[in-house]
């Protein structure tokens, strides 16, 4: 019984490398092919000059006019950086937990109660010395383990509504920050410094001219980003930090 759950669980558990690439998982729309590490520094300054290849020499004074004011807006993020930081992060737990699968979750839980079950036996076992005691304190172990290091179960941190409030503590406390901020350019749930400057690269090669054409572009290339799609080191970085934000708040 324990090998058959055990290899259940493990077939269930969506698997991780990272915490950037955990946000990417069980969604096909996500999933993007990286190039290899060697080649990043090299793809980077060739990503810098085909990029600034494709910047209009000459802008219309609207465009220069959004330009300006991302720039001013970036920087003013950037004075307090941890906010959009918590932003990206929280928004990527909650959409790491909306795409584990219901029967993961059950699993995850039959296990929790297991463990349970297990430990309760194990310990008066060792106590009045029965030779099998040990092993269901291990197994019981074992299993809550798995259980709770798996983010299957919704208890603490991992509840949904604990992942909802602090999502939304996030942009109410980066909407109050950016209140401070006359005319911010965009909502509070994107204030983050890569969202505005790849609106300001997308406005710099004439795909759009105002901040809300910017942004309706940017949502566009996010989008686009599927898993026929092969990407720099950078620019799933950038995407794996922002898109979240995004895939959350239904790019609306």
């Amino acid at each position: 019984l324990i090998s058959i759950i055990s290899t259940s669980f493990f077939n269930e558990i969506p698997q991780k490398n990272s915490e950037e690439e955990a946000l990417l998982l069980n969604t096909e729309e996500n999933k993007m092919e990286i190039e290899p590490e060697d080649k990043k520094e090299e793809e980077k300054e060739e990503k810098k000059e085909s990029t600034e290849k494709r910047y209009l020499e000459e802008l219309p004074k609207e465009s220069i006019s959004a330009i300006s004011k991302l720039e001013k807006a970036k920087t003013y993020l950037e004075k307090n950086e941890q906010l959009s930081q918590r932003l990206s992060i929280t928004a990527g737990k909650a959409r790491v937990q909306q795409n584990v699968p219901t029967s993961s979750r059950i699993i995850g839980i039959g296990m929790l109660g297991i463990s349970v079950v297990l430990i309760a036996f194990g310990i008066p076992s060792v106590m009045n010395g029965i030779q099998y005691g040990p092993y269901l304190l291990l197994f019981g172990f074992a299993f809550l383990l798995f259980s709770l290091t798996g983010n299957l179960v919704p208890i603490g941190s991992n509840s949904k509504k604990f992942i909802e409030r602090e999502w939304t503590n996030a942009v109410d406390d980066l909407e109050e920050y950016i209140d401070r901020s006359p005319d911010f350019p965009v909502p509070a749930r994107y204030a983050h410094p890569i969202v505005l400057e790849r609106m300001i690269r997308i406005i710099r090669e004439g795909r759009a001219t105002s901040i809300n054409e910017a942004l309706e572009e940017e949502k566009k290339d996010l989008k686009a980003l599927n898993s026929s799609v092969r990407v720099s080191q950078e620019e799933y970085d950038e995407v794996t930090t922002i898109k979240p934000m995004f895939l959350i708040s239904d790019y609306k």
